[in-house]
């Protein structure tokens, strides 16, 4: 060094926990000069008083005629371009270092007095001031208060020279800032900073990691009051980080804890942990990666895997759940299709659930394997009622699907019911919902699939069919509801892949839908010649296939019905109607070898049926319509 220890004429206290630059700007002052001057006349470098470097703390303690120890417990220490040390801890550069200074005027006015010197000169700037997890004084229990803001880094640490400039109104209490309470988790803070440690349980991990995962975690538990997206005032970022603080000085039991309120205070694992647990997730799927945040990490995540259920193919923090190990009554009613009660029951029965549970059906969890082996035998047959009930699809909808042979009924057998796998069915959905994004609402141009084909004049087998070809890049989930009714299409992203050039008439699908008959059905009558039908080139692919013209469905409707229309007609389902026509000796046309589905001879119909039909009151015919075998322009009934 360029000088002898106590070569200054005038030298100073050190007060602890002030900061080296703040100490050699007193000294600059107190000798009538600033901070850069003295370093220059001085001959050291100012960066590294700024910046801690250890031979120049040491020469500074020198100067001053103080013990190093007692200046370098409150240096931090830069080992890199972005990060520093201090008390053995790492910190990453924006920890410490920013434009806007912050004091507590208390502090600086109790210098004044204990040092005799009534100005800035017997006022020291304490580093800790610069720790962002710090946001009150702990001697004095008051917020503390921006004190100047300067671009420049080194006018920013003349802080003799800063506080001058408002020392008035720290004088007389102007700056002061709000009392709070005292914070457990400043206290820990401080401690951590002056390298002592404990029994606490936070004191085994990384302190940087630690102070941060308690401020996202009191983030999380204060979101029922303050939304995800709201930014938060430094008194709420204290009262945040006190709350993460307290949950986690219980280990992983209170983490774990707080976590599961957070949860379960409203919303659905459908919402998603970036919903549920806001800036916590958000930052931990981000940008917190390092391996200090590993044991944190692990915390959350065990915590989704053994309370969410979650389906496998979802991540989690980077990780891919390879199989769902735990299910909710309500993500179980949804794969089976079988309604909460009932589904309730019989978990009940089984042990998997409470009988007064405080959980909902979204979040009451149990083993998903035990679960479905239980379930089993309640998977298979069933019915319409149950399919439109449980998996929110309309029977119109449902026997869309069913034509067009995206969807199978299981071989009940003659005269039964028809039956279907809950599985198959929910297959079909995951065609959908498999690749959905949640949406709270239905955003613009998404709309649900029986409105997507009104709006585009198709059928809905037609979106169906873009979707199973992994056509469709847009499909949303509607988060309010369930099933097939929650899933949401792009008419905008459709209506390109539905173009085509005027065809000759309607596409054997088309028909198929109207009729209320299989597509292999309507072929076969075509091919038998019990419709008639046309062909020629796709628009699109330009190979041949059937087109039936209006003309040439009429012509059809005008001596044969389906049972569809017959239905429609009757006002019944058409299990029923089907029974009834059977007990009535009215057979389906063509030969068991060759059939054609559902369809009727009308006269047959008129003969054997209708006419002798003494059951319903509500039937808007007459004996006298049906005897004159009168018939309707299209495929209904209203001319019996």
């Amino acid at each position: 060094m360029h000088i002898e220890p106590r070569a200054l004429p005038q030298t100073l206290d050190y007060i602890e926990g002030e900061a080296p630059a703040s100490f050699l700007s007193r000294l600059a002052m107190a000798n009538g000069s600033n901070l850069t001057e003295l370093a220059s006349i001085l001959g050291v470098k100012l960066v590294d008083v700024i910046d801690g470097a250890p031979a120049t703390i040491g020469w500074l303690a020198l100067v001053g005629g103080i013990e190093p120890d007692r200046i370098a417990r409150s240096t931090f220490r830069r080992i890199g371009t972005r990060s520093f040390a201090r008390g053995g801890h790492q910190l990453p550069r924006q920890s410490v270092v920013y434009q806007i200074a912050r004091i507590c005027p208390a502090c600086l006015r109790e210098d004044a007095r204990l040092s005799g010197q009534a100005d800035q000169i017997g006022m020291g700037f304490r580093s800790n001031w610069q720790v962002p997890f710090l946001r009150s004084c702990t001697r004095h229990n008051v917020a503390l208060v921006p004190g100047w803001s300067c671009a420049d880094r080194v006018h920013r640490h003349d802080f003799a020279s800063r506080v001058g400039l408002i020392l008035p109104a720290i004088l007389i209490g102007a700056l002061d800032g709000a009392a709070v309470p005292p914070s457990p988790f400043e206290h820990w803070i401080e401690q951590r900073l002056a390298g002592e440690t404990g029994d606490h349980w936070l004191d085994q991990f990384d302190f940087y990691a630690a102070a941060t995962f308690c401020e996202l975690l009191g983030r999380a538990i204060l979101l029922d009051r303050v939304s995800k997206n709201s930014k938060l005032t430094e008194i709420q970022w204290r009262h945040a980080a006190d709350l993460g603080f307290r949950s986690a000085a219980a280990g992983q039991a209170g983490i774990r804890k707080a976590l599961l309120d957070v949860q379960e205070r409203g919303g659905s694992p459908n919402d998603g942990p970036h919903a549920r647990f806001g800036p916590l997730y958000d930052r931990f799927s981000r940008d917190l990666d390092g391996p200090e945040f590993d044991p944190f990490r692990k915390v959350l995540q065990d915590h989704l895997l053994t309370t969410w259920p979650l389906a496998a193919g979802e991540n989690v923090l980077g990780t891919l759940v390879e199989k769902r190990l735990l299910h909710s009554v309500r993500s179980l009613a949804n794969q089976t299709g079988l309604g909460t009660a009932r589904l309730r029951k019989a978990l009940l029965d089984a042990g998997l659930v409470a009988e007064s549970s405080p959980r909902s059906d979204a979040w009451d969890v149990f083993d998903a394997k035990t679960a479905e082996t239980l379930v089993i035998p309640m998977l298979e047959g069933l019915g319409l009622s149950d399919v439109v009930q449980n998996f929110n699809f309309p029977r119109d909808q449902f026997e869309v699907m069913i034509g067009a042979g995206f969807i199978k009924s299981l071989p009940t057998g003659e005269g039964t019911y028809p039956a279907f796998l809950a599985s198959e069915i929910t297959a079909f959905l995951g065609v959908f919902l498999g690749v959905a994004t949640p949406m709270s609402a239905a955003q613009h141009d998404f709309t649900d699939i029986p409105t997507a084909a009104r709006r585009l004049l198709c059928s809905s087998r037609d979106i169906a069919r873009l979707a199973i070809e992994e056509r469709l890049q847009r499909i949303g989930r509607h988060t309010g509801r369930s099933g097939y009714l929650s899933i949401l299409v792009n008419v905008r992203e459709i209506q390109p892949l539905l173009l085509r050039e005027t065809a000759i008439g309607m596409t054997v699908e088309q028909v198929s839908e109207s009729l209320g008959l299989a597509a292999g059905e309507v072929r076969a009558l075509i091919r038998d010649g019990v419709l008639l039908a046309t062909l020629a080139p796709n628009p699109i692919t330009q190979k041949p296939q059937y087109y039936v013209t209006d003309a040439q469905l009429r012509d059809f409707c005008s001596t044969f019905v389906t049972l569809k229309h017959v239905a429609a007609w009757l006002d019944l389902d058409r299990d029923m109607t089907r029974k009834e026509l059977q007990a009535s000796k009215v057979r389906p046309i063509g030969p068991p070898e060759r059939p054609y589905g559902f369809a009727y001879r009308r006269i047959k119909i008129g003969e054997r049926f209708a006419s002798t039909w003494p059951r319903s009151t509500r039937l808007p015919r007459t004996p006298s319509m049906v005897d004159q075998g009168v018939t309707a322009p299209g495929p209904g009934l209203e001319g019996f």
